[in-house]
């Protein structure tokens, strides 16, 4: 059972590893998972991300308030023709038609790596990024 007090203590510790300004990309958990285990390298969005290049991003899953991992953001391409995302999809991993047309760009992730789970509380309306774990 974890006390308000012990979270508290927690979510503190987490800012000493989470910086108030490093973003943290928010992932479906099945897709996270991919990516954890190293099958995928792509994360697709309708929008680019072009202020995180070359930064640690942090990973969490959607509908938790948990971040499981950090990545180096690469390279953000796009957007993607419908014949480049053909060519590249198996960065992906993902079944189904999932092109956003002219909005679609790959968030090219490298050196992924799992880490302990880290409590953060998640910002109202975070979809995407949100900034720093807002404890």
């Amino acid at each position: 059972l974890v006390t308000r007090f012990s979270y508290s203590l927690i979510a503190c510790l987490a800012w000493l590893r989470i910086g108030k300004k490093d973003p943290i990309l928010v992932i479906l958990p099945e897709w996270l998972e991919k990516i954890l285990n190293l099958i995928k390298d792509w994360e697709i969005r309708d929008k680019p991300c072009y202020k995180h290049i070359n930064r640690r991003v942090w990973l969490a899953a959607s509908g938790t308030s948990t971040v499981f991992g950090h990545c180096i953001l690469a390279e953000c391409v796009g957007p993607l023709s419908k014949d480049r995302w053909s060519d590249t999809r198996g960065h992906h991993h993902v079944d189904g038609p999932r092109v956003y047309e002219a909005r679609t760009y790959a968030y090219v992730l490298r050196n992924v790596v799992r880490c302990e789970p880290i409590p953060i509380e998640r910002k109202r309306g975070a979809i995407g990024f949100q900034t720093g774990p807002y404890v």
